[in-house]
């Protein structure tokens, strides 16, 4: 059963209408995760799942290395002023 003589107070207005965009937001963010989530597993079907988490680990390992030597670089310079 509807209320059709339910009348929002203006003071609530604003705050659904944010409710109402973040609700479109994720409701579109998720189509996009569900979609990368249909593709990885799509990926692991073609490629196996040993090679699949073999190259993620590789990535993985790789990105930390990365951000050691930046971490590194950056001590380095501070140290030389």
């Amino acid at each position: 059963m509807v209320c059709r003589d339910f009348i929002l107070p203006e003071i609530c207005k604003p705050c659904l209408i944010l409710f109402l965009r973040n609700l479109f937001y994720l409701t579109l963010e998720n189509k996009v995760l569900r979609q990368v989530s249909a593709d990885y597993k799509r990926v692991k079907r073609v490629f196996g799942p040993e090679q699949v988490k073999a190259a993620v680990q590789a990535d993985k390992q790789r990105e930390q290395a990365e951000k050691a030597h930046k971490r590194s670089r950056r001590s380095f310079s501070r140290d030389g002023r």
